[in-house]
This record gives C-alpha cells, sequence and structure tokens, in this order.
C-alpha cells in the first residue's frame, strides 16, 4: 500500500503539470493566431495588386477559388448566387482570420495559468541577459528617433519601430499605386496596338485610372481602421497594449485613409471637368442611374468624412469637444452608410474590423443598462476636487491601470468621460456580504460637465451612474519586472500611479515581501493641497518599512493658501428629507427613517436612468461574467454578421439581378448596412448578454440593491481614517506618528534622473513612469532619451502612463489623472516582445 502510494504525484505536482500543459497549449493557440494574423495582412496588401489577384481568366488561382465558392440555391436561374463566389473568398480570406484569431485568444484567456511573480521576471531577465543581441534589438525598437523635440510636439515622441512601421504603410500605398499604374498603362498599350483613336488625350484618361487606383488603395485604410477602436480585443492582448494606446493607431489610419479618400473624390472631379465629353453637374448628381455606382453618394460620403476629420484635429478636438464628439458619431454613420450605397461592396473591406467592433459594442450597451449610484463622496469646497467611492459587483476583476467610462444620465445620458481607478477594496458595507467591491475615483472641476457634476454632488444629490468598463490593466505596465521604480506624477495624473502603489501594497499584504520591487520613489506635484488626501494610512507604513519614498510638491499660488488647509463640504445624503429628495431626484427612499439599523428596506431606485426597467441601484456589472461568455459573444457576433451576408447576397440576388437595373444598386448597399448592423450586434445581445443580465436583474434585484441607509451612513471620503490630514506644509498621518513635508515649487526633474543612472548598478532593471501634463511628460521623456543615449549607468525603462483618447484634453484632466494626455510610444514595445 506504501508502494502504491508513494507513486501517487503530490496535488502540487499534479497542479504544476497542468499549468505546464496548459501554457504549451495556450503558445499554440497564440501560434495559430498570430498565423491568422498575418495571413489577413498578406491577402489586404495582395489585394490591391492587381496584377495578381484580379486576374479573371479560367486556370488562374484566385478565379478558379472564386468558381468552386460560388454558393447556389437550387430554385434559382443560371448565373444567380446566394453567396458568389467573389464574396466567398473575400470572407474566407478577409472576415475568416480575424475570426479565427479572436477565438484562439480567447480561448488561451480561458484556460489557467500561474500568475507571474517578481522571482519568475528575474529567471525570464537572466535568460535574456545571455543574449545581449536580443536586448540590443528590443531597445532599438523602444529608441526615440531624433529630432526629438519635434517628434515630441507632432505626435509625443516616435520610436524606430513607429518610424518603420508608418514608412513602410506610406511605401505600401505607393507600391500598389505604381502596381495599378502599370496595369492601367498596359490597357492604353494594348489600344494603341489596335490602333484606336482616343476622343480625348490620353492624359484626361489617365485621371479616371488614377482616380481609381485611389479608391482601390482606400481599401488597404479602411480594411484596418477600425480594428484599433474596439475597447477589448484580441490585438489588446496579442501586442500588450491597451485600447487607449491603440486609438493613437487609429488616428494615423485615419490620417491615411482620409488623404486616400480625397485623392480619390478629387482626381475623379478633375477627370468630369478636364473631359469633354462630360457633364460635371450631371456626372455629379448621379444617383446610380446610368452606372452601378452611386456618384453622388460617394461625394456626400466623402463630406462626410472631411468634417469627421477636420473636426479630429487636436486644437479642435480640444477647444470644441462637443463639436468634435457629436460629427465624430454622425460623420462615421454618415461615412459608412454613403460609401455603402455608393460601391455595395465597400463591406468586404470594413466588415472584419466593425465586426470586431459590433462584440465590444453589444457587450457594452448591455452593461451600461445597469445604474448605480455613489455609495460615499468627498468634497473639498476651496478646490472643487471630489473623490467618489462606487460599489462593483465581485465578477468585476480589478487591476492597477484599469479605466472605466462612466456617465450620469441625470447630466448627460450620452457623454460617457474616462476615469482611472486610484483605489480598489473589497467592500465591508454591501447588502450582500462579500457580495461587492468598491473603487474610489478622483474628480477635479475643469469644464462645463465636470462643474455640473461637483455642484450637484456638493449639494448632496444622489446621481444615478452608468459605466462601461473596466479595460485594461492586464495589457499595461507590469511593474514586477522591475528591481527599482521611479514614479513622476502631476496633478490628478498620479491617479494610475497610486493604483500601481495599492497594487503593490497589496502583494506584500498578502506575504509577499520579496514580489515588491527594492526601491519605490514618488514624486508628485500638485496645485491644489487637496489632492494629497489620495495618500493612504498604507502607504505611510511603507515610507516607515523604508522601500517606499515620496516627495510632494505644492505649484499652486502659496499666498492664497498658506494660511489654512483645505476646507471641505459635507456631501453625506440627508434622508430625513427623503420626500424631497424623492421629488427631487426621482429616489424611492421607501418608509426609510433616520434610524433604520432595524426598520423596513428602504431600496434606492432610479427611475429613467436606464433605457430598460432596471430602476433598482445595484452594484456596477461586469462586461461578461466569465472569459466563456466573452467567447460566446464572438461567436454570435460573427454569426450574425454571416447570417447577415447571406440575407443581403439573396436580396441582391433576387431583386437587383432578376430585375437588372442599374438604379438599384445603392438600395442594395443601403439594405448592406442595416442588416450586417442588426444582425451582428442583435444576435449576441438577444442570445448571449440580455438574458444574462435580466436573469441577474430579476433574481437579485430585492438583494444586490443598494440601500438608503447604506447612503445616510457612509462616512465622508475625506473624513476616513485611511487617509491623511493636509496643512499649509505637511501630510499627516497621526495613526502612525508620520508627517511628509510639502515642498514648494517643481521637482528637478534632470537631477532627479541622472541621480537614478550615477546611484544605480548597471544591472538594476529601473523603470521610469510618467503621468501628467503633456509638458512635463515630454520632458521627462527627452530627458530619458539623452541619459539612455550616453550609454553609461544603468539603462532606464521609460513608460508613459497618461494618454489621450479622442476626448477634450481639459475634461479628460479633470477626471481621471490617466486620460491627462497623451500618448505612449507602445508599438516599439510591442515589435520589441516579438524579439
Amino acid at each position: 500500500m506504501a508502494g502504491i502510494e508513494g507513486k501517487v504525484s503530490p496535488p502540487k505536482e499534479r497542479a504544476g503539470g497542468l499549468l505546464f500543459l496548459c501554457g504549451m497549449l495556450r503558445l499554440v493557440l497564440f501560434a495559430i493566431a498570430w498565423a491568422c494574423v498575418f495571413a489577413f495582412v498578406f491577402w489586404t496588401v495582395v489585394f490591391n495588386l492587381p496584377k495578381w489577384s484580379w486576374a479573371y481568366q479560367e486556370g488562374d488561382l484566385w478565379q478558379d477559388m472564386r468558381t468552386a465558392l460560388n454558393l447556389k440555391n437550387h430554385m434559382m436561374e443560371s448565373g444567380h448566387f446566394v453567396v458568389a463566389g467573389y464574396d466567398a473568398q473575400m470572407v474566407i480570406l478577409g472576415v475568416l482570420p480575424p475570426f479565427v484569431a479572436a477565438v484562439c485568444v480567447s480561448l488561451a484567456r480561458l484556460l489557467p495559468k500561474k500568475e507571474k511573480t517578481r522571482a519568475d521576471y528575474k529567471i525570464m531577465v537572466l535568460g535574456q541577459a545571455a543574449h545581449e543581441g536580443v536586448e540590443w534589438v528590443r531597445r532599438s525598437f523602444v529608441w526615440q528617433i531624433p529630432p526629438r523635440r519635434f517628434w515630441l510636439w507632432w505626435s509625443s515622441g516616435m520610436s524606430l519601430g513607429e518610424f518603420l512601421l508608418v514608412f513602410g504603410w506610406i511605401a505600401l500605398h505607393f507600391i500598389c499605386l505604381w502596381s495599378h499604374k502599370i496595369n492601367s498603362w498596359g490597357q492604353f498599350d494594348a489600344w494603341d496596338e489596335l490602333g484606336l483613336y482616343y476622343n480625348v488625350p490620353k492624359s484626361v484618361y489617365a485621371l479616371d485610372k488614377i482616380a481609381i487606383a485611389w479608391g482601390w488603395i482606400l481599401y488597404l485604410d479602411f480594411t484596418l481602421l477600425f480594428f484599433p477602436i474596439s475597447h477589448s480585443s484580441f490585438l489588446n492582448y496579442m501586442l500588450g497594449i491597451p485600447f487607449p494606446h491603440l486609438v493613437r493607431y487609429h488616428r494615423w489610419l485615419g490620417h491615411m485613409a482620409m488623404w486616400s479618400l480625397t485623392a480619390h473624390a478629387l482626381f475623379y472631379y478633375l477627370y468630369w471637368t478636364a473631359n469633354p465629353e462630360i457633364n460635371f453637374v450631371h456626372e455629379f448628381f448621379d444617383w446610380g442611374q446610368r452606372y452601378f455606382i452611386n456618384l453622388l453618394a460617394g461625394s456626400i460620403s466623402w463630406i462626410f468624412g472631411l468634417a469627421l476629420w477636420i473636426t479630429s484635429l487636436d486644437w479642435i478636438r480640444r477647444k470644441y469637444f462637443e463639436l468634435f464628439y457629436k460629427t465624430h458619431i454622425v460623420g462615421f454613420v454618415g461615412l459608412v452608410v454613403f460609401a455603402q450605397m455608393h460601391y455595395y461592396w465597400m463591406w468586404t473591406c470594413w466588415l472584419p474590423g466593425l465586426l470586431l467592433y459590433a462584440a465590444d459594442l453589444a457587450v457594452r450597451l448591455c452593461q451600461i443598462q445597469n445604474t448605480s449610484t455613489a455609495i460615499a463622496k468627498g468634497v473639498c469646497e476651496e478646490d472643487s476636487v471630489v473623490m467618489i467611492k462606487l460599489s462593483v459587483d465581485k465578477n468585476i476583476k480589478l487591476a492597477p491601470l484599469q479605466d472605466i467610462f462612466v456617465a450620469f444620465p441625470d447630466i448627460s445620458r450620452w457623454q460617457y468621460h474616462p476615469f482611472s481607478i486610484a483605489k480598489a477594496e473589497t467592500s465591508s458595507a454591501c447588502p450582500m456580504e462579500g457580495s461587492s467591491k468598491e473603487i474610489l475615483l478622483s474628480m477635479k472641476r475643469y469644464g462645463k460637465w465636470t462643474s455640473e457634476v461637483i455642484d450637484r454632488l456638493k449639494n448632496g444629490e444622489v446621481l444615478a451612474v452608468r459605466l462601461s468598463g473596466p479595460f485594461g490593466g492586464e495589457t499595461s505596465f507590469q511593474w514586477r519586472k522591475y528591481d527599482v521604480v521611479h514614479l513622476y506624477a502631476g496633478g490628478i495624473g498620479v491617479v494610475p500611479l497610486i493604483s500601481l502603489l495599492q497594487d503593490m501594497l497589496s502583494a506584500r499584504a498578502a506575504g509577499s515581501p520579496d514580489d515588491v520591487p527594492e526601491r519605490v520613489v514618488l514624486y508628485w506635484s500638485a496645485r491644489h493641497k487637496a489632492e494629497f488626501h489620495l495618500l493612504t494610512k498604507d502607504m505611510a507604513a511603507a515610507i516607515q518599512e523604508g522601500w517606499l519614498t515620496i516627495r510632494l510638491f505644492y505649484t499652486g499660488n502659496e499666498s492664497k493658501e498658506q494660511t489654512a488647509k483645505p476646507s471641505f463640504k459635507s456631501s453625506k445624503v440627508d434622508f430625513d428629507m427623503g420626500s424631497v429628495l424623492n421629488e427631487r431626484n426621482g429616489v424611492d427612499v421607501g418608509n426609510f427613517n433616520s434610524a433604520p439599523a432595524e426598520g423596513p428596506r428602504a431600496d434606492v431606485k432610479l427611475p429613467g436612468a436606464s433605457s430598460f426597467f432596471w430602476d433598482y441601484a445595484r452594484p456596477i456589472q461586469p462586461k461578461s461574467f466569465n472569459e466563456l461568455e466573452a467567447l460566446l459573444v464572438i461567436l454570435t457576433t460573427w454569426v450574425g454578421g454571416w447570417c447577415g451576408l447571406v440575407l443581403c447576397q439573396s436580396f441582391f440576388a433576387e431583386y437587383v439581378e432578376t430585375f437588372y437595373t442599374e438604379s438599384k444598386y445603392w438600395k442594395a448597399g443601403l439594405f448592406y448596412t442595416v442588416l450586417l448592423s442588426v444582425m451582428s450586434i442583435g444576435l449576441p445581445v438577444a442570445v448571449v448578454l440580455f438574458p444574462r443580465h435580466l436573469y441577474r436583474y430579476l433574481r437579485y434585484r430585492r438583494e444586490d440593491v443598494i440601500q438608503a441607509s447604506q447612503l445616510a451612513s457612509a462616512e465622508d471620503v475625506y473624513e476616513s481614517p485611511d487617509h491623511p490630514s493636509v496643512s499649509a506644509t505637511s501630510v499627516s498621518f497621526n495613526e502612525l506618528g508620520l508627517e511628509v513635508n510639502v515642498e514648494q515649487g517643481r521637482p528637478d526633474l534632470k537631477s532627479a534622473l541622472e541621480s537614478i543612472v550615477t546611484n544605480e548598478n548597471a544591472s538594476m532593471r529601473v523603470a521610469v513612469c510618467c503621468a501628467g501634463p503633456e509638458v512635463m511628460m515630454n520632458n521627462c521623456s527627452n530627458l530619458v532619451s539623452q541619459l539612455n543615449g550616453n550609454d553609461k549607468g544603468v539603462y532606464l525603462q521609460y513608460h508613459r502612463l497618461a494618454y489621450q483618447l479622442l476626448e477634450d484634453n481639459e475634461a479628460l484632466r479633470s477626471e481621471g489623472g490617466r486620460y491627462a494626455w497623451c500618448k505612449k510610444a507602445a508599438l516599439g514595445r510591442a515589435l520589441g516582445r516579438l524579439f
């Protein structure tokens, strides 16, 4: 018996073997995903080389494939198909690879894996150190190319990897243009050999060929344009780049697409003007009466694109955000709809990216219908700085550097503003014990939206909250890789850095002191002392332990604030005035009185806040409850897209081709747009997402509901013993007997960074993280590049942890800190990971 027991593997060994097998399977799945990505990009390029892919002679590879893929219904006449071979080819080579890649990444995320510790990263580093060439290649990709100040001004920096990508993409456009030129000029040569007579000069016909070439080249940009706009897609996970960083490349692709679209339109206008056989006015206003191309719809699409493009420029977006925001939505819809009416096969270029976006949109559409409210808040009346505490469901996975999009329906049902999560903790005052967590957000008054939110919170109003997210975290900065971490923050930009510190403190509290970097240094400058309340007692304890150093700098009006410490207004809800609140806010507080400890329930209801009938204020619900549900969303989205395509093709075959008339083609394009949108978004919502959210609402609506007593008894966030008291010259943690001095003026970044290079051992892995105003981050980036260029001392790994979405800088600075300013040169790091 003892011998038999001796052969039984211990549980830890069995678990280790399972994790090893899952790790190998994960590698296989990622290999398939990368192969699909490369195949997709290869076909996107090949499709724009007419000499290769546009051959229609029998015996050609592509033509034989198209013929074999014709999907026919036995009731149709000869020559008519449910799905034509050309369309089936585009689905297999253009739509299927991203779908397979998304499924593989989702399956990989379903597999269990061991969370990496700092020791694991050390082993990886030692393995890389044996191959200096690998490290040299990685650093080369993230090297900031000169002139650095120009690139910092133009695009917030340009790494070598990003420069090679942009240069290669522009070169690809001209290669494709040259390929189209060779193909078109070959037709001219054939006409010359036949001795055909030109009614107009050959140069005029060349304008038509150039316009057509730019139209086809537009497929390159439109095909990839919509991939980065999904908040959580397989690309985020594969590249290790969070959504806001990918939006940077979406902007670059958008510029290229609009230049191509403008060239396509202008060359046609020149051709119509230069050709005496064409009436420009008749051609411009042709609504598909003479061609299967709807010319007027194409011009309208271009005008929508121009409006979208112009209002997206930085100086317009920052100064007139409302104009940009609304124009971006209307411009996107107008561009897509009228482009589809212009040429109904446009779906072949943007369907892959839009299907990915449809899956993301379906998830967010259902999540934002759940309503909640702030369970605690604190308002600094002097600085108009607010901290808000929200309750979130236990199924939401919280991680440092996560972002959420928040809307207050009482103020605007459509404006979702981004926040970074400053702190996450387990709730101790929730209706269901252990059922939810709490997150802390920080907001500062800047624009109209934030001013109204702060004013209404100061008045003690109960505001409904709708939330989308959280996003990021797992693809963000991994502090466990480094021995030393230096953090530089400006103002509210400290929020993501606070979340990093909280994660380090949690790791240490969990009994893993070796899992924390040897030294962490935080430099924080702020114009408002109330912002220093984001510091916590745990951080003060870390300062006493010696591994954390915090230096605070005050850059505000010294004469204004030296006399007294910041004053705070109580923002508690007075539910003795329940009837007044009910009338003013629509909050149903039931029979609640000022002493509800053992009295009747008083559920908080927020009528009209949700587009559905979900009026109860509950903890924030997750996007999806597990990875399996996320996988089902992807599957149903693509199935919905395929079903919509088949229905569209059937309509096209029966309505347009049976009654062959070119004036009907634009209707086919409009039908494509509507049906593909409805099917790809509606199917996952109807089959996967809505039933799950409805079931949870009906089951837990009387159990997991925020109570009026919880709001009335919640302490002011600023009065919490976990946060310090702030005076004119120091930040005090009275329970620990610790004071952190507040220095006047700005920190000397140059001296601070030079001291790292001087004092740290060259073998140490040092991270420099910066979040704050653009000037500060650009200065820090430039200094790090100069120090690394000297090739002396330790190498500094620079990370920008604040960036800019397609949002107003002023508003974003006020909300989450992390969205204060742009941007991160993340692609170079992603390319570096491949080596």
